[in-house]
């Protein structure tokens, strides 16, 4: 928790990826990241990801904290 907001994180030491190239491809089966980040920006949110070839990703889900 920070300033109000509550992070999430999720890493792997995989095979990381390239994040600055998106998929086009219509026929794929997966839009995973991106929906996660549509529903984040609908909801006053925020995802990042983070990823190194070779080394693994990390995604983290920012989101204001609910007022009591």
């Amino acid at each position: 928790r920070n300033k109000g907001n509550i992070a999430i994180y999720v890493t792997d030491n995989g095979c990381g990826f390239d994040t600055r190239i998106r998929r086009t491809d219509e026929k794929r089966k997966s839009v995973g990241l991106e929906n996660i980040a549509e529903r984040m920006q609908l909801n006053n949110g925020r995802l990042d990801v983070f990823s190194i070839r070779g080394r693994g990703t990390c995604a983290r889900i920012t989101i204001k904290e609910a007022s009591a």
